[in-house]
């Protein structure tokens, strides 16, 4: 069975935003029935952080799962997810977007 991380990307400028995240994957695993083998938060504050996203997210091992709440916890800027989401797909990682309703397993799925 693989692994399943949760990411949060946690922003002390906008808590509302960091709360709606946790509230939103904390309501899909327990409707799932997930069980989270580790919860990834990485602590952005301004755009030169967003480079150290892709450091934590080389935690997550090949065929894995990766929980996340919105695109927007991965950048900014639409290359900034792109990118990011390019990496995880092609090291076999499952995305699961829950507020887009995106299941994104290879990257041969359009985004």
């Amino acid at each position: 069975m693989s692994k399943i991380f949760s990411f949060v990307r946690v922003n002390n400028n906008n808590e509302v935003y960091t709360k709606e995240q946790k509230k939103g994957l904390e309501t899909y695993i327990n409707k799932n029935n997930f069980s989270i083998y580790q919860a990834i938060e990485v602590q952005i504050n301004t755009p030169d952080d967003e480079k150290n996203i892709l450091d934590f997210l080389k935690n997550c091992q090949s065929s894995s799962t990766l929980l996340v709440y919105d695109l927007h916890v991965f950048g900014r800027t639409i290359e900034t997810i792109l990118e990011i989401v390019k990496f995880l797909l092609s090291n076999k990682i499952r995305i699961v977007v829950i507020k887009q309703n995106l299941d994104l397993v290879d990257d041969k799925d359009m985004l």
